[in-house]
């Protein structure tokens, strides 16, 4: 076993999203401190949907196009 995947497998999971994509982490903490803010889940939920709704919609506008 290398000396990195030992030490890597140490690290905290906000750390390593934040190593690969900072949008995950930011999204990781919205959803960890809306445990305790109402205001802020009801926020990150239409988010949430909002980003549901884009990926259908890039979906069928894809799936219209090759077929």
């Amino acid at each position: 076993m290398s000396m990195h995947r030992s030490v890597s497998c140490r690290w905290p999971v906000a750390y390593r999203l934040l190593q690969g994509n900072a949008k995950n982490a930011g999204l990781l903490a919205v959803r960890m401190l809306a445990i305790a803010d109402s205001t802020l889940r009801n926020r990150m939920a239409a988010y949430q949907a909002a980003m549901h709704d884009t990926v259908v919609s890039k979906d069928t506008a894809l799936r219209e196009s090759t077929a």
